[in-house]
């Protein structure tokens, strides 16, 4: 069900949902990526969540499978961050999603990413930036895939189509922005990321293009 409807309408109900529940240790890259639906119901409470390895921040389920969380387990960690009394952290810039800041589009780009909206995020991308990620995902791609026929049809694939297909298969994990540091045109965008129990911190890098902010080269791209 490689590069199928069937495949592509599987991955949307899965990430709209609780969860995508997929073969255990499957990666978009490899031919042949199970997916078998999505999960309707909250997680069980005693679900073991996976800290280390290819499937990182994935949950284990019996039958040799495993779940991606999806925007409604998301959806339910910040209701309970909220209800928790949750606060930014002391300093987090207060620039909202529709601002013109490297600020206001990270967060407008991580908003979107959550909702499932990938072509809309796609287009956050500083344009050089797009080109060098399509170009490395269909590198990978061409590399791992053996059927002639694939290979044809990923040769045909747009930019943007391999985003909106790779760019799903990393986890969204809730993320506050810390700081910002601009000169210019040019800023990092400093992000908090929450997983499986531990904390991630990078900088991510913006570009100012057209009067407008995107993101840039070299960043760990929708708090992944």
């Amino acid at each position: 069900m490689y590069f199928t409807p069937a495949f592509f309408k599987a991955w949307e109900d899965g990430l709209r949902s609780y969860g995508l529940i997929c073969a255990a240790h499957s990666r978009l890259s490899v031919e042949g990526f199970l997916v078998y639906g999505p999960l309707n119901a909250p997680p069980d409470a005693g679900m073991k969540q996976i800290i280390s390895g290819d499937s990182y921040g994935r949950f284990s389920l019996p039958e040799n499978r495993e779940l991606i969380p999806g925007l409604r387990y998301f959806n339910d960690a910040a209701s309970r961050e909220a209800s928790e009394g949750y606060k930014p952290p002391q300093g987090e810039p207060a620039d909202g999603p529709d601002a013109n800041t490297p600020v206001g589009t990270y967060r407008r780009f991580i908003d979107i990413s959550r909702r499932g909206l990938w072509s809309q995020a796609f287009d956050l991308v500083d344009p050089a930036v797009q080109h060098q990620l399509g170009d490395a995902m269909r590198e990978t791609l061409q590399s791992q895939i053996t059927d002639a026929s694939q290979q044809d049809r990923l040769k045909s694939i747009t930019d943007r189509e391999l985003w909106i297909t790779a760019g799903t298969t990393g986890e969204m994990h809730p993320t506050a922005i810390v700081a910002v540091e601009t000169q210019g045109d040019q800023a990092l965008v400093h992000t908090r990321s929450w997983k499986a129990g531990s904390v991630a911190e990078q900088a991510v890098p913006m570009v100012r293009v057209n009067g407008g902010w995107k993101i840039g080269g070299g960043s760990a791209l929708g708090g992944n």
